[in-house]
C-alpha cells in the first residue's frame, strides 16, 4: 500500500485503529511529518497517546499501560548500528510473530534490516506502507493526494482540467523514477505560476513559457573551468548566475542543485591538464567544496523538512565558496592554501565512513572524494605537503589504503621522506645503540604472543618508529630467528611493506576520525597470516574520544598487537597504557652516534674525516632521526670539510661574534642594540650565543676561571686556540683600561648576559655600578 493512499484516507475519513503493527518504508522522507500527524490523529480518535520507543524492542513493548498508547519507533541507521546482533534479531522476531499492535515503525527503504532473511516474515505479519517512486504508473495517485491536501487552492479540481496532468510528462517520461520532493515542488509551481488565483483555472500558455525557462541555458561547468583557470571575479558571477537561473527560474530543488554542483566539480578534476595532473587551483576548489559541505547540506535539510521552501541561502553559499577560493589562490606561493579549513575537511571525510542512509549527499560526496584521491595522487610524488596530506586523507576514506600509508603526511615529513631510504635497517642486528629496547622487543617476539600491546616512548627522533616496524616485521615473519629477529628471507619479510596485516596510523592527523573508522573496519576481519600488528604514531596526540573507540578492538582481537609511539607517555590514554608493556627508547651515547654517523655517510657515499664525523654526531644530539637530517643537509658535497659542515648546519655564528667582540667587550649598548636588531636572529638565541662565547673564552684563555664540563656549545668545539687567545688578550687590554682585574671584568660581562639584561625591545637594562672588581679592592 502506498503511503499517499493511507494519508489520503486519513485526510478524508480517518482509518480505523490497526490490529497489527505498521511498517512505513520511506525513501526521501518528505511525508514523514504528514505520516506522524496522521498516526497521532488515529491514536487520539481511539483515546490513545502517540509515544516513541527506542530500539531494541522487548516483549510487550506496545502495551500502553494504564491509559493505553500508540508506539512509534524509528529504525534509523544510527539506531540500528548501536544494537547488538541479539537485540536486532529479537526486535525483528517480535514483529514477525505479530506482536506490536498498535505500533508504527519507520524504516528507510534501503535499510540493512530489509536485507535480513527474517524481513519477509516481518512484512507478512505487518501492514506495510511504502513511499512510491514517481513513475508514469504512480503519477496520477500522487497528484490526487497533492490536489486533496494542498492549501494553495483548496477544493480545486486541477486533474479535471485539460493539460494539467500532461504538463508533468516531461518530468516523468524517459526516466525510471523521479524523487517525490521534485514532483511536489513541480506541483506547487504549476499551482502558483500557471493557474488563475480567482478561478483556479490552469493556463497551458503560462505553463509552456515556464517549461522553456525550466530548461536553462547557462553552462556552469564552462564557467567553473574559467574561474579555476583565470581566477576572475567575473567568472564567479557567471557561475553563480547559472545556478541562480536553475534555482529561481527552472525550479530546481536544493538536492538537485547541490548534486550538479558536486558533479561539475568531479568533472573538473577529470579535465586533462597534462603530465603533471590537475592544477593547484583545481585541488583547492575541490577541497573547499568538501570544507563547505555543512552549509550545503543544511540548505538541503531545510528544504526536506517541508515541501514549502523558506529563505533560500543555497546560491549565497555557492558564492561564498567562490570568494573563499579567490582569496586563497591569490597568493600562488602560499605554503598552505587550505589553512583554517582542515578541520572542516576532516569532518566531511568522517561522514564518508558513517554510511548514513539518511545522508542526502552521501553518493555525490563519495564520488568527489574518489575523484580527489585520484587527482591528488597524480601530483603526490613531487607535490607540496598539503597535497600529500589531502591525498592520504582521501585514500583512507575510500578504503584503498591497507597498510603503512594509511596516515596523512604531516607537514614536517619532507625531511623524513628525504632521509627514510638513506640507511634502511632490515633487522634488529642492523641497528646501532638502543640495546635495552631491542632486547625487550626480541623477548616479546620470542614469546609469539601476537596480541601483545606495547608502548614505546622517548624523545622525537630517538628511533621509535624504526623499532616498531622492525618488531612488526619480526612478528609477521614466518620463521623468525631464535634471537627474535626477522629472518629477512621468507615471503612475509620480502613483502613486508605490502602486507595486509600491518597497519600504521598517525594519531595527530587532522583526519583521525576517518582513519580510526577505516582501521576499525579493517580489524573486523581476521588477519590473513593469523597475526597482525598496528602501529600508532603520535599516540600522545590522539584525541581522547577517537582513541576510546580503539579500546574495544585492542581488547577483543587476540591476534592483533598494538604498538603505541609517544614522546610523552603520560599523555597517552590511561586505559590504553594499562594494556601495554612500557619500553623506553633512550638517546644514543656519543660513541654510538659516531658509529651511526659513519654508517649514514657510507650509505650516502660521503667521504668524511673524523673531525666531520664528530661534528655530525654532536649535531645529532643523541637522536638518530636528527642525525639523518643533519647528514642530509651536508649531502650536497661528497667530501665535506668541518668549515663547510658548520656553514651548512648554521653553526658558523661564532665567526660573526668574533668580528663583534670589541663591541661586546666595550659594552657599548647603542652599537650592540643596532647589531642585534640587524642580525635576523631572535633576542634569546643571540644572547645565548654571546654567553657561550664568553664562557669559552673564559675557560680557555683566562687564568683563575674554573673549567665547566661539558663545553658550553658544540659550535665552539672547533674554535681555534689562536682565536681564543686573541679574544682573551682583547679582554685583558680592556681590563687594563678600566683598571680592573681581567677575571672580574669577564665575570661582569658573563653576569650581564647570563642574567639576560636585555628587554624585549633589545635595550640593555640599567644596572648599578659595580666597583667590586677594581684593583683597589
Amino acid at each position: 500500500m502506498w503511503d499517499i493512499d493511507y494519508l489520503l484516507a486519513a485526510h478524508r475519513d480517518g482509518p480505523a485503529m490497526m490490529d497489527r503493527a505498521l511498517i512505513y518504508r520511506y525513501r526521501s522522507g518528505v511525508l514523514r511529518r504528514s505520516m506522524i500527524a496522521a498516526l497521532r490523529g488515529v491514536a487520539e480518535r481511539h483515546d490513545r497517546e502517540l509515544g516513541t520507543r527506542n530500539l531494541p524492542l522487548m516483549p510487550g513493548f506496545a502495551e500502553g499501560g494504564l491509559f493505553g498508547g500508540f508506539v512509534l519507533c524509528d529504525w534509523s541507521r544510527a539506531a540500528i548500528g548501536k544494537l547488538k546482533p541479539a537485540g536486532l534479531e529479537t526486535s525483528l522476531s517480535l514483529l514477525a510473530a505479530g506482536e506490536g499492535a498498535p505500533s508504527a515503525h519507520f524504516v528507510h527503504y534501503d535499510s540493512p534490516v530489509t536485507k535480513r532473511p527474517i524481513w519477509g516474515a516481518v512484512e507478512r505479519a505487518c501492514l506495510v506502507l511504502e513511499e512510491p517512486l514517481v513513475t508514469p504508473h504512480t503519477l496520477l495517485p500522487v497528484l490526487r493526494y497533492l490536489q486533496a491536501t494542498t492549501d494553495l487552492a483548496r477544493g480545486a479540481d486541477f486533474l479535471g482540467q485539460p493539460g494539467f496532468k500532461e504538463s508533468f510528462g516531461a518530468l516523468v517520461d524517459g526516466r525510471r523514477s523521479v524523487e517525490l520532493p521534485a514532483l511536489i515542488q513541480a506541483f506547487d509551481e504549476r499551482v502558483l505560476l500557471c493557474t488563475d488565483r480567482l478561478t483556479n483555472r490552469f493556463d497551458r500558455a503560462l505553463d509552456a513559457r515556464a517549461a522553456r525557462r525550466r530548461q536553462g541555458r547557462a553552462r556552469p561547468l564552462h564557467h567553473l573551468r574559467n574561474l579555476v583557470t583565470h581566477r576572475r571575479v567575473g567568472d564567479l558571477i557567471e557561475l553563480v548566475s547559472a545556478f541562480d537561473e536553475r534555482r529561481a527560474d527552472c525550479g530546481w530543488t536544493a538536492s538537485r542543485l547541490v548534486r550538479q554542483f558536486y558533479g561539475i566539480t568531479v568533472r573538473l578534476l577529470d579535465t586533462p591538464t597534462g603530465a603533471d595532473g590537475p592544477t593547484r587551483s583545481m585541488l583547492v576548489w575541490a577541497a573547499l567544496v568538501l570544507a563547505w559541505e555543512n552549509h550545503l547540506s543544511r540548505c538541503v535539510r531545510e528544504e526536506k523538512q517541508g515541501y514549502r521552501r523558506g529563505p533560500d541561502m543555497l546560491v549565497t553559499v555557492i558564492d561564498g565558496i567562490g570568494r573563499d577560493f579567490l582569496a586563497r589562490t591569490a597568493d600562488a606561493d602560499a605554503d598552505d592554501p587550505l589553512s583554517g579549513r582542515w578541520q572542516d575537511i576532516a569532518q566531511t571525510l568522517d561522514r564518508c565512513c558513517r554510511g548514513d542512509s539518511d545522508d542526502p549527499l552521501a553518493t555525490v560526496r563519495d564520488a568527489l572524494v574518489d575523484g580527489l584521491a585520484a587527482a591528488s595522487g597524480l601530483r603526490a610524488r613531487q607535490a607540496p605537503w598539503w597535497v600529500r596530506h589531502l591525498h592520504a586523507g582521501a585514500l583512507a576514506v575510500i578504503g584503498q589504503v591497507e597498510h603503512c600509508a594509511c596516515g596523512p603526511v604531516a607537514q614536517a615529513s619532507d625531511a623524513e621522506a628525504a632521509n627514510a631510504d638513506a640507511l634502511p635497517p632490515s633487522t634488529f642486528a642492523a641497528l646501532i645503540g638502543r640495546s635495552r629496547a631491542i632486547a625487550s622487543l626480541r623477548d616479546f617476539v620470542q614469546r609469539r604472543d601476537h596480541g601483545m600491546d606495547l608502548l614505546l616512548h622517548g624523545p622525537q627522533g630517538a628511533g621509535k618508529r624504526t623499532l616498531a616496524r622492525l618488531y612488526a616485521k619480526a612478528v609477521l615473519c614466518d620463521a623468525p630467528a631464535p634471537d627474535g629477529s626477522a629472518c629477512d628471507a621468507c615471503e612475509a619479510c620480502r613483502t613486508f611493506g605490502e602486507s595486509f596485516d600491518f597497519f600504521e596510523i598517525d594519531g595527530g592527523s587532522v583526519t583521525i576520525g576517518a582513519l580510526t573508522e577505516h582501521l576499525i573496519n579493517k580489524l573486523s576481519y581476521r588477519p590473513t597470516s593469523g597475526r597482525r600488528v598496528v602501529v600508532v604514531r603520535r599516540a600522545d596526540e590522539y584525541p581522547a574520544e577517537e582513541f576510546d573507540r580503539l579500546l574495544q578492538p585492542m581488547e577483543n582481537n587476540p591476534d592483533t598487537g598494538f604498538v603505541l609511539l609517544a614522546c610523552d607517555p603520560h599523555r597517552v590514554r590511561e586505559a590504553a597504557r594499562s594494556r601495554c608493556h612500557d619500553i623506553r627508547v633512550r638517546s644514543l651515547a656519543a660513541d654510538e652516534m659516531s658509529a651511526l654517523a659513519r654508517a649514514i655517510c657510507s650509505a650516502r657515499r660521503l667521504i668524511c674525516d673524523e673531525a666531520v664525523i664528530t661534528l655530525l654526531a654532536a649535531a645529532g644530539g643523541g637522536l638518530p632521526g636528527r642525525l639523518h637530517e643533519v647528514c642530509a643537509a651536508v649531502a650536497g658535497s661528497p667530501t665535506p670539510t668541518p668549515q663547510e659542515v658548520r656553514r651548512r648546519l648554521g653553526l658558523d655564528w661564532a665567526d660573526e661574534l668574533v668580528a663583534r667582540w670589541p663591541w661586546i667587550v666595550e659594552g657599548a649598548p647603542a652599537i650592540a642594540v643596532d647589531w642585534m636588531r640587524s642580525s635576523g636572529v631572535g633576542r634569546t638565541e643571540q644572547a645565548r650565543r654571546v654567553q657561550a662565547l664568553l664562557l669559552h673564552v673564559g675557560v680557555r684563555g683566562i687564568q683563575g676561571v674554573s673549567s665547566p664540563s661539558p663545553l658550553p656549545d658544540q659550535v665552539l668545539q672547533y674554535f681555534s686556540d689562536t682565536a681564543t687567545i686573541e679574544l682573551a688578550a682583547m679582554l685583558e687590554r680592556r681590563a687594563v683600561q678600566r683598571d680592573a682585574r681581567t677575571d672580574a671584568l669577564w665575570r661582569g660581562l658573563v653576569e650581564t648576559w647570563l642574567s639576560d639584561r636585555l628587554t624585549h625591545d633589545w635595550q640593555f637594562r640599567r644596572r648599578p655600578p659595580d666597583d667590586a672588581g677594581t684593583k683597589g679592592d
